[in-house]
């Protein structure tokens, strides 16, 4: 037993790695066709494959390396959602998992203890939120980034390589990007005490940032695509805040006083009665500081995704602090060892149940003569209820039969890319009509160009309850009120532009 031991503490990663593997797998795979942040994201990353532009065709709100990497995936492998969510739920989940290891042990947190704490993270956050997405790819980079930092030398190369991280967080996700690198500054100027040496090394790393950003920008000017980026990505944001706010009291209450415990944390490490080591005091300033930036992503949408998204640094700050002040001297008995083994093993062993069940019952449904999707639909690997697969074929034939007649078919709804996914057709915000998702011009662009559409049929959502909250109910109106009702096919109501 000891040798088995022994063994696992000298290849603790290789061991880590298999356990967060079957945190991750156990729930990868249990993907439902659904109208949601999913289906629109893959629908993103579909029609890039098939041909269209990011920007130019598609109202992509964020900074595109989320979407280029799922092309490159979708490019060596297949376009289906069998592949999507290996590459979203699975692969992003689980190196952002294991990082928060890396992490946790560069905090010089004992390897038993990193294992616990990046275990009920892990848990926590696949529970809440089983899909993981850009905001994820993005947390995976600053964590990344945050190890980088409390490993740094004032090096140029260092400098270079968090320049590069800098650049990585915010061409994931642009506002990631920009709390992040105002958090990594204030870190940098706290742990420093030569002032001129931490302004030449945040100098660096910007302009490393810049340099690459300036890059991308020359490669859209190049493309005919500059303005599309700035006008998705930066000149909605105003409509989408205004419109879009969401706010559950409980989350706000959360993000408040984790805000109070991450800037109070800072606070701490200045009070020398504290019995804190000079090394601990450093990594809380890093975390601290990069916590209290980072808590603003939940703005505006303070739902319970975007609130897990935005407290995953202080999910960790509040770990370390814990085990420094409490539980290292709690946890340290040979009893106490011994419950921990027992609680890892006996969290491996019910993953390894949840794994076995989710993952058999799947394949099985998948490889069954009845699976509703071929290999090659852009859903195969989907589960979907049977009257949605029914809904997705009575609108694609309607649709071709109109387009065979030449009459053009417009869907204005987040439902629009069950369909135009399996047609190969796109139409830029009209697929995606979420106030803040068109642009500068926003809902009243949408309007313009709803006029200028010629012998058209537009489908709408017949009941308003069925409608996404963030879609704008200015446009519906603004449909049903100037144009003729001509019948209703599924759940959509068919209004004729001639």
């Amino acid at each position: 037993m000891k040798k088995i031991i022994e063994f696992i503490r000298k290849h603790d990663n290789i061991f880590m790695f298999i356990i967060l593997f079957l945190i991750t797998s156990s729930y990868v795979f249990c993907i439902k066709l659904e109208a949601n942040d999913q289906l629109w994201n893959f629908s993103n990353i579909y029609k890039m494959t098939n041909g269209y532009t990011i920007y130019k065709d598609l109202n992509v709100i964020i900074t595109p390396l989320y979407f280029f990497i799922g092309k490159i995936a979708f490019s060596l492998f297949e376009s289906n959602y069998l592949v999507y969510s290996i590459y979203q739920n699975f692969i992003i989940y689980l190196l952002l998992f294991f990082s928060i290891y890396q992490l946790m042990k560069k905090m010089k947190i004992r390897k038993i203890n990193s294992a616990l704490y990046t275990m009920i993270i892990s848990v926590i956050m696949i529970t809440i939120m089983p899909e993981a997405s850009y905001n994820i790819l993005a947390i995976l980079f600053s964590i990344i980034g945050i190890i980088h930092l409390l490993s740094s030398k004032n090096r140029y190369i260092d400098n270079m390589i968090q320049g590069v991280i800098y650049f990585l967080i915010f061409m994931t996700k642009q506002n990631t990007g920009v709390l992040y690198i105002l958090g990594s500054i204030l870190a940098q100027i706290l742990i420093q005490k030569d002032k001129k040496i931490s302004i030449k090394n945040i100098s660096q790393q910007l302009i490393a940032c810049w340099i690459m950003i300036l890059g991308y920008l020359v490669y859209l000017k190049y493309n005919n695509n500059l303005y599309n980026f700035i006008n998705y990505c930066f000149l909605g944001i105003k409509e989408f805040s205004q419109e879009n706010l969401v706010v559950k009291p409980k989350n706000v209450i959360f993000i408040l006083m984790a805000s109070i415990v991450s800037i109070v944390s800072i606070i701490a490490t200045y009070k020398k009665r504290i019995p804190l080591e000079q090394i601990q005091r450093k990594n809380i300033k890093i975390l601290g500081s990069i916590s209290c930036f980072m808590l603003a992503i939940s703005y505006p949408l303070l739902n319970d995704a975007h609130t897990l998204i935005a407290s995953v640094t202080f999910m960790i700050l509040f770990s370390y602090m814990l085990d420094i002040m409490i539980l290292r001297e709690l946890l340290n008995g040979k009893k106490v060892e011994i419950a921990k083994k027992v609680i890892i093993l006996i969290l491996g062993i019910i993953f390894v149940i949840i794994n076995l069940c989710n993952n058999l019952t799947y394949f099985i449904e998948i490889m069954d003569e009845d699976y509703y999707f071929s290999n090659d639909s852009p859903y195969y690997g989907a589960i979907a209820k049977k009257e949605l697969v029914k809904e997705i074929n009575e609108i694609t034939k309607y649709i071709e039969k109109e387009n065979q007649n030449r009459t053009d078919v417009k869907i204005i709804s987040c439902y629009s890319n069950l369909y135009m996914n399996v047609l190969n057709k796109n139409n830029g915000d009209m697929d995606l009509p979420f106030s803040g998702n068109m642009g500068q011009n926003g809902v009243n662009g949408m309007i313009a160009k709803i006029n200028n559409l010629k012998n058209t049929k537009i489908l709408i959502l017949s009941n308003e309850k069925d409608r996404h909250y963030q879609e704008s109910k200015r446009i519906f109106k603004y449909i049903e009120e100037n144009f003729e009702k001509e019948g209703k096919i599924g759940k959509f109501s068919i209004y004729r532009v001639k």
